[in-house]
């Protein structure tokens, strides 16, 4: 990851110690190779990032969406924007990941479903976990609090990261997401807390369990 940083008239000053620079604020978009493929994500880094550790929240998109949809790009609406006014009025970084098309071509995460069908089958927690030690290489995080939300497919994908990586995530929510009935992932370790937010109406995550609906379109019938 790079910034731009405040020009200094001693050409042999020394650089700052990785992790204690005061970083550029706002919306970053980043790139990184992860197990032979082009991944992407979003890095927001509030005002109040003075060199003190603060936490670091990820944002999962759910299937089918793309980053530019997750952050609000390209004019379009996302309650996910919201991330960042929080981040901004206590303090936290936000990390916006893309997951890797899936059956349809848009992006999914690979969760614990083992029966799913549309999911990619990308290396998704190494992935996020590599977002997690870049990020720290640049910026001080508290390790203690770092957190996965999820929408959906980010949901079940950040029930996952509660199972394969404990010691990384202080907790994980999953909205519109459940454990899943047939999983591809060894059973949890040790317990992380968990908030689940589900709706009673809600036709594609039924709350009483069952089959998911409405897979993600494919690439050609989102335009």
């Amino acid at each position: 990851m790079f910034w731009l940083g405040a020009l200094t008239a001693c050409a042999q000053a020394p650089p700052p110690p990785v992790g204690t620079v005061s970083p550029e604020v706002g919306l970053h978009i980043f790139s990184l190779e992860h197990d032979g493929q082009a991944r992407r994500y979003a890095l927001y880094v509030p005002a109040a990032a003075k060199g003190e550790p603060m936490p670091l929240v990820f944002s999962l998109h759910g299937g089918g969406v793309e980053l530019e949809d997750q952050i609000g790009a390209r004019g379009r609406k996302s309650p996910f924007k919201l991330w960042m006014e929080l981040a901004e009025r206590e303090g936290f970084y936000v990390a916006y990941p893309e997951g890797r098309p899936g059956t349809y071509g848009t992006p999914t995460w690979n969760d614990c479903r083992a029966d799913c069908t549309v999911s990619s089958s990308a290396d998704d927690v190494g992935f996020l976990l590599r977002i997690l030690e870049e990020v720290a290489a640049e910026h001080p995080l508290d390790r203690g609090r770092i957190y996965a939300s999820g929408m959906s497919n980010g949901g079940f994908m950040a029930l996952r990261l509660a199972v394969e990586a404990p010691d990384a995530f202080a907790a994980v929510a999953a909205i519109g997401a459940a454990m899943p009935a047939v999983s591809g992932c060894a059973a949890a370790s040790e317990p992380v807390p968990v908030l689940f937010m589900n709706g009673t109406a809600d036709p594609n995550m039924p709350y009483g369990g069952g089959t998911l609906g409405n897979p993600p379109r494919r690439a050609t019938e989102r335009r």
